[in-house]
C-alpha cells in the first residue's frame, strides 16, 4: 500500500512537470533517469532518493526564477526594471 507521503510527492511531481510544460521524457533527461522512472515516481509506485529531490528543488527554483510572476487575472507581470 502507498503511503500518503508518497502520494503527495507523486502529485506534486506531476503538477510541477506539467506546469513547466515538460514531458516525462524531458524531465527524465534533466535528471539523468529513464522516462519509466518518472512514471513510477508520478504513479506513487516508488519515490526518488534524496539526491533527486534536491535536484528537483533546484529545477523548481530555476523554473520559477526564469518565469515572470502571474497576476491574479492570469496575465504576466512585467518587472518594474524591464526595458525593451
Amino acid at each position: 500500500m502507498e503511503s500518503s507521503q508518497a502520494m503527495s510527492l507523486a502529485g506534486w511531481l506531476r503538477e510541477f512537470r506539467q506546469r513547466a510544460g515538460w514531458t516525462q521524457t524531458v524531465l527524465a533527461h534533466k535528471l539523468g533517469v529513464t522516462r519509466s522512472t518518472i512514471a513510477r515516481w508520478e504513479g506513487g509506485r516508488t519515490t526518488p532518493i534524496p539526491i533527486y529531490l534536491a535536484v528537483l528543488g533546484h529545477l523548481g527554483r530555476d523554473y520559477h526564477l526564469a518565469r515572470p510572476p502571474r497576476r491574479s487575472d492570469g496575465g504576466e507581470r512585467v518587472p518594474s526594471n524591464y526595458c525593451e
